[in-house]
């Protein structure tokens, strides 16, 4: 009898376990009969994934990896934060659109296309992420003896003061670390053509001449410069006037530009200069030149750049000079 009841037991115990597995099973079945979301669902749920986030999601499936790619997406995502597509649009129009989508994120994450990379331009933060060379300059909150400056819509304020040097001789620099700006290896190669645009206003007093001069280095990682442009120094007559000086390093696709662009990590601008007495008597007070409205941006070039153009600021081997 209690052979009977035990395997009675088991009997039920061994039915209910078969009829839990078929439950199982058939919960299986009808989960992966679920139709999957529609594609435009989908997307409209990547387009709210924050942006530190949206790389991970190409890691989930091939369908996600492909949507993260679509310029449609992207597109959302603008509209979504409120960030102006069509400026983004005409840069990337005629680019490699398999990888146009990391262009998209680094402008959506850092801005990479839209901003000045000099966050203290004109001297409204003191000497805020500048590095003094030679400790002579000064900071006017309104330009003395000068006229005032001009609207600049890459500052994203109204800027009204400068940076002034001394009579003695002042120098300066600010250093710009792209990588940590957005602007890695893997987006600056796919940005060409483009050009780094470097700027600034320069000024002197109306009573007062000037000289100054300046330099744009383009560094590698381990800080070795190899484009740089260093005009010759310039004298500016006593007038008040405020005059842009501009110089643009282009980059095209050709195998040298792309060379670089590898490992393109630093941009170091220097200014420097003085104001001149006409007693030729040197002071350490604000009447020398005047910097201000200092830019760094990036720029999308629509037609690639000349071998010529790009060459001029690259450094020229030493030429040897055989003994006769």
């Amino acid at each position: 009898m209690e052979n009977q009841a035990g395997e009675t037991n088991q009997s039920l115990h061994s039915k209910q376990l078969g009829r839990k597995s078929t439950e199982n099973l058939m919960a299986d079945e009808a989960a992966n009969n679920v139709p999957p979301l529609p594609e435009n669902v989908v997307e409209m749920i990547i387009s709210k994934i924050c942006n530190c986030n949206i790389l991970n999601s190409r890691l989930v499936c091939k369908e996600w990896k492909d949507l993260v790619a679509r310029r449609s997406l992207w597109k959302l995502r603008y509209k979504n934060q409120g960030v102006n597509w069509n400026a983004i649009e005409s840069f990337i129009r005629g680019r490699d659109s398999a990888n146009n989508w990391v262009i998209l994120h680094a402008q959506l994450s850092h801005e990479i296309l839209s901003k000045n990379y000099i966050l203290n331009p004109s001297g409204h933060d003191g000497f805020l992420g500048w590095t003094t060379l030679m400790k002579h300059f000064f900071v006017e909150e309104i330009p003395r003896r000068c006229n005032p400056l001009p609207d600049s819509p890459l500052l994203g304020r109204v800027d009204t003061g400068c940076f002034v040097a001394s009579t003695l001789w002042s120098s300066k620099s600010y250093q710009v670390d792209l990588w940590e700006e957005g602007v890695t290896p893997i987006v600056a190669n796919l940005l060409p053509p483009f050009q780094v645009k470097c700027s600034q206003l320069v000024a002197s007093r109306s009573d007062r001449s000037a000289v100054y001069s300046w330099k744009v280095q383009l560094l590698n990682s381990r800080e070795t410069v190899y484009r740089q442009y260093a005009p010759s120094k310039v004298k500016i007559p006593a007038s008040g006037q405020w005059t842009k000086v501009e110089y643009a390093f282009k980059f095209g696709r050709d195998a040298e530009s792309i060379a670089d662009l590898k490992d393109l990590r630093y941009i170091l601008f220097i200014h420097e200069g003085k104001g001149r007495y006409d007693d030729d008597v040197e002071s350490d007070g604000p009447y020398g030149v005047k910097f201000a409205h200092v830019c760094v941006t990036l720029e999308g070039l629509h037609d690639e750049p000349s071998l010529e153009s790009m060459d001029s600021d690259r450094p020229k081997p030493p030429v040897l000079i055989r003994e006769a």
